[in-house]
C-alpha cells in the first residue's frame, strides 16, 4: 500500500503565538458552542472570557494541553510526525524511541505460523501506568503539582543534598588556589570533582528512565560539571584563563541547553557571560581611584547585561529563570552603584569641606542610578502584567521600594523628606488612579447571575 503524503499543516506560515492561539481557539471550540455566547473574548490569563448573554457573569476559560510525556507532546504537536515514523525516518529525539518504537508487525496464527507481515512499521506504545509519572504541559512544560509524587521527587531532594557537599570541596579547592601558588593537591580536587559531576549527568542521561526527574537531574551535573571547569580555571590569576573560564561556561551552558533541553544550564551561560563581562570591565576601568562616574558606568553595563540576558531566553522555554537572572542582574547593577556611591558620599561629607562640585557629581550618578534601576523595575512589573508570572512583582517591588529609599537617605541630606513625601505622593496618585480605572471599568457589569456553564461536547 502507497504511503501518502500527510495532510497540509493547518498552522503553517504562522508564529509561534499564533499556532498557539489557533489551537487554543479549536479546543475551545470543542469544548463550548461559541454561538450560544454573546461575547467570546481572547486574552491572556485567562486564554478565554465567554459571557452567555449581555447580563450574565462573564467566566474565563484556561486551555491547558497534557500529555503523559513529552514524546506525545512531540507526536501529537508537531506536524506530519506519524507520517514520518511511518515512512521509517529516525526519531525526532532520542527519548522517543524507547516511548513510541517503531517495529515491523507480523500477523501469525494460533500455531504461530507467519499469516501477513505489515509492509510499513508501526508505532505503538504502553498505556500501563507508570509509578511516580506526571503529566506535561504541553505549552510551557511545567510539572502540575497536583500530581505531585513524593516518592519519584524524594531522590531528587537527596540529589541536591549530596550535590551541595561536593559543592563545598569545588569552593574550598578554589578559594585555596586563588591565595596561593599552583598546588596539585588543590588542583586534584578541582578536576576530580569536576569530572565526577561530568560522569554522573553522562550515567544519568544513559541509565535512567526518559522522564522530567532524569532530565532534571541530568540537567543539574551538568551544571555543576561546567560550573566547576570554570572555577578550575578562575583561580589562578591569569587574564587569558578568566577570559577562557568565562567561554567555557557561556558556551558549554548553551550547547547543554541545546542537547538535554535543562533550564539550569541556562545559569551557567549566564554566569560565564557575567564573567566575561567583569573581566573586561575590569581592563577597561580602574575603579582604585574612587571615580563615581566609572562606577555609574560600570553598572550601567551590568544593568544592559541582565536586560540583554531577558531578551536572549524570552523566546525559550527558560524565559522565567533567565527572566528573574537577568533582573536580579539588571537590578544588582544599579544596587552596586548606589551603595559604592552612597558610601563615597558620605565618607567625603565626612572628611569636611569638599568642592560643591564633588558633591554635585556623587549626587548626580547615585539618582540617575536610582531612575535607571525604577526603570528595570517597572520593566519587571510590565513582565507580571504580560505573564502572570508573580516572581516577577516580587523583584519589581524590591526593585522601586528599596532602591529609592537607598538612595535619598544618601544622597538627599538636605531634604530627605521631601525627596520621600515626593516618591509617596506619587505612588498614591498613581495607585488612585488604577483603582479608579478598575472602578470605571467594572461600574457597567452587572451583577452576578446563577448559570451553569455548557458541558463538554455541547
Amino acid at each position: 500500500m502507497e504511503l501518502q503524503e500527510p495532510p497540509p499543516d493547518p498552522f503553517a506560515g504562522m508564529t509561534p503565538e499564533e499556532r498557539k492561539r489557533a489551537q487554543e481557539t479549536t479546543i475551545v471550540e470543542m469544548a463550548f458552542n461559541l454561538d450560544e455566547f454573546t461575547e467570546v473574548q481572547p486574552g491572556e490569563r485567562p486564554d478565554f472570557t465567554l459571557r452567555r448573554t449581555p447580563a450574565s457573569q462573564p467566566f474565563g476559560v484556561e486551555v491547558t494541553q497534557l500529555f503523559p510525556n513529552e514524546s506525545l507532546v512531540r507526536l501529537n504537536l508537531v506536524h506530519g510526525y506519524h507520517h514520518r515514523l511511518w515512512s521509517g525516518q529516525p526519531h525526532l529525539h532520542r527519548d522517543d524511541q524507547k516511548v513510541l518504537p517503531s517495529v515491523k508487525v507480523q500477523l501469525r496464527d494460533p500455531a504461530g505460523n507467519v499469516k501477513a507481515t505489515l509492509s510499513r512499521p508501526t508505532v505503538y506504545r504502553a498505556v500501563t501506568a507508570q509509578l511516580g509519572a506526571r503529566p506535561v504541559d504541553a505549552t510551557s512544560a511545567t510539572e502540575l503539582a497536583g500530581h505531585r509524587d513524593t516518592r519519584s521527587v524524594l531522590p531528587l531532594g537527596l540529589a541536591i543534598f549530596a550535590a551541595s557537599l561536593a559543592v563545598t570541596a569545588l569552593f574550598v579547592a578554589a578559594t585555596l588556589a586563588a591565595n596561593r601558588d599552583f598546588e596539585w593537591k588543590t588542583f586534584i580536587v578541582l578536576v576530580g570533582v569536576t569530572a565526577a559531576f561530568a560522569a554522573g549527568a553522562a550515567a544519568c542521561d544513559r541509565l535512567l528512565p526518559a522522564d522530567d526527574n532524569r532530565r532534571w537531574l541530568t540537567s543539574l551535573l551538568a551544571t555543576l560539571a561546567i560550573f566547576g571547569l570554570g572555577l578550575t580555571l578562575l583561580p589562578w590569576d591569569k587574564d587569558p584563563l578568566v577570559y577562557l573560564a568565562g567561554l567555557v561556561m557561556l558556551a558549554g551552558g548553551i550547547v547543554g541547553y541545546w542537547l538535554l533541553k535543562g533550564e539550569l544550564l541556562t545559569v551557567a551561560a549566564v554566569l560565564g557571560g557575567f564573567v566575561l563581562l567583569a573581566q573586561v570591565l575590569s581592563d577597561l576601568y580602574d575603579t582604585s581611584d574612587g571615580d563615581s562616574g566609572d562606577v555609574l558606568a560600570i553598572g550601567m553595563f551590568i544593568t544592559v547585561y541582565g536586560v540583554a540576558v531577558v531578551g536572549a531566553g524570552w523566546r525559550f522555554s527558560c524565559r522565567h529563570l533567565t527572566g528573574m537572572l537577568g533582573g536580579v542582574i539588571a537590578l544588582g547593577g544599579m544596587y552596586g552603584v548606589v551603595y559604592i556611591g552612597g558610601f563615597a558620599f558620605s565618607l567625603v561629607a565626612a572628611l569636611g569641606p569638599t568642592p560643591g562640585e564633588t558633591f554635585a557629581d556623587l549626587r548626580g550618578d547615585l539618582r540617575i542610578a536610582m531612575f535607571v534601576g525604577l526603570l528595570v523595575a517597572l520593566g519587571l512589573a510590565v513582565l507580571y502584567v504580560y505573564t502572570g508570572y508573580r516572581r516577577y512583582a516580587v523583584l519589581s517591588f524590591l526593585g522601586a521600594a528599596f532602591l529609592p529609599i537607598v538612595a535619598i537617605m544618601l544622597a538627599s541630606r538636605e531634604h530627605p523628606l521631601r525627596w520621600g513625601a515626593g516618591f509617596g505622593a506619587v505612588g498614591v496618585l498613581a495607585l488612585a488612579a488604577v483603582v479608579w480605572w478598575m472602578f470605571s471599568k467594572g461600574r457597567g457589569a452587572a451583577p452576578a447571575t446563577p448559570h451553569t456553564p455548557p458541558t463538554i461536547g455541547r
